[in-house]
């Protein structure tokens, strides 16, 4: 498990974080076809609040740059994102992505397969048709929204990669903004933030089998 602590470190001054990605079946330099499944449940809760929403589904189409010694900011991309089956208390709730494209880095070194990484651009318009309310989670206005988790490396030939936001440890910048309708305060209010957990199996649509991407990041002088 990648701690708090690893994931808001930042490199010395004197030191640089690279980044070898590989695929399976592909010769470098190549920006690469990713596609993201859910593997298991995707949600968040309020934290003030304490409010749950849940996700069935999550697909999501980018890219990935396969080369070796590339800086860790803006490996990869997210192009595209669907979110099905979301409730909250049980009724549904419609989530669309904005600012597409997402970028994805990496933030510390890996160690034993596991790299500290970040999804960068997020921004999510959410409505609660039950109750006519909508409302934006975002950063605050001139920054970039940020979620920080974990990536996986494969764990054998052929199998998937994984994106993991760890369940009360990942770190975000977001907060509801703009809330309109009937947005009932003891569940949503202006400023209150959430905690994201979920796990996404990542696959290279050119690779051998469409195994995941291996990462290796590391701090060069």
């Amino acid at each position: 498990m990648v701690t708090v602590a690893t994931l808001t470190a930042a490199p010395t001054a004197a030191s640089t974080l690279e980044v070898d990605v590989s695929l399976p079946g592909v010769t470098a330099p190549s920006n690469e076809g990713i596609s993201w499944q859910n593997n298991g449940s995707v949600g968040a809760f309020n934290t003030r609040s304490g409010v749950v929403l849940i996700c069935s589904g999550l697909h999501a189409e980018g890219t990935i740059n396969v080369d070796d010694n590339q800086p860790a900011t803006g490996i990869g991309s997210v192009a595209s994102l669907t979110f099905n089956g979301c409730t909250i208390n049980g009724l549904p709730l419609q989530i669309t992505p904005m600012n597409m494209p997402w970028r994805m880095d990496v933030t510390g070194a890996t160690s034993s397969g596991v790299a500290p990484a970040k999804l960068v651009g997020v921004k999510l318009h959410m409505y609660w048709p039950s109750f006519g309310c909508q409302m934006y989670l975002e950063a605050p206005s001139g920054a970039d929204g940020e979620i920080a988790g974990e990536y996986h490396d494969p764990a054998s030939p052929g199998a998937a990669g994984k994106f993991h936001i760890p369940y009360l440890s990942s770190i975000n910048n977001l907060s509801l903004n703009d809330l309109s309708g009937a947005c009932a305060k003891s569940l949503f209010a202006q400023g209150d933030s959430f905690q994201f957990f979920f796990v996404a199996d990542l696959r290279g649509n050119s690779a051998t089998n469409n195994e995941g991407p291996t990462l290796l990041s590391k701090l060069v002088p």
